[in-house]
């Protein structure tokens, strides 16, 4: 293994109880060219493979919001139904209480009258 700077051996190639140089010691840290282009490579796959999930995940996100809007709809929808049912019954029953109240009167007058027959 030669240096690149001073284009001569190390003076320790491990053998000397751990001593080294600071060449020795910075190629063992250093990738090789290629090597590094894979890892780079291999960065940006994983980097639109990381996108393309995220978009997935938006548009199941999306999904899912049009999914709660649709069913929000329908509860209204159904909360606004009941309500004029209710209103409906409610008038009902007013009008069959109007027409006993009115009948009711009737027969009040009719008995409270001095020559009436029961």
């Amino acid at each position: 293994m030669m240096d690149g700077i001073y284009e001569h051996r190390p003076a320790s190639l491990r053998r000397e109880g751990g001593i080294d140089t600071a060449t020795s010691l910075l190629e063992s840290t250093m990738e090789p060219p290629g090597k590094r282009r894979r890892g780079q490579q291999d960065f940006f796959v994983a980097l639109a493979e990381m996108q393309a999930a995220d978009e997935k995940r938006q548009e199941w996100l999306e999904k899912i919001e049009d999914h709660r809007d649709r069913r929000f709809e329908f509860m209204m929808e159904d909360a606004r139904e009941a309500r004029r049912h209710e209103a409906d019954i409610t008038r009902q029953h007013m009008e069959q209480s109007a027409i006993l109240n009115q009948a009711f009167t009737q027969l009040v007058q009719a008995l409270s009258r001095p020559n009436s027959v029961p």
